[in-house]
């Protein structure tokens, strides 16, 4: 999500219909018990970079 000219990314959450319910007020990062669970989160936020960027106030 783009804010204030900053990427970051940011949990959104939708409606089964795809339109945007809600974000986080901040952005996320990976976290992990573990060096594998740090790694599997890493991994989704790789797949986070795939997605289209949303402006914030969409």
């Amino acid at each position: 999500m783009t804010r204030e000219d900053e990427l970051a990314i940011y949990e959104v959450y939708y409606y089964e219909d795809g339109r945007i319910k809600g974000y986080s007020a901040t952005p996320v990062f990976p976290v992990g018990e573990t060096i594998e669970e740090l790694r599997a989160n890493c991994d989704l936020y790789i797949v986070a970079l795939t997605k289209p960027v949303l402006e914030y106030g969409e």
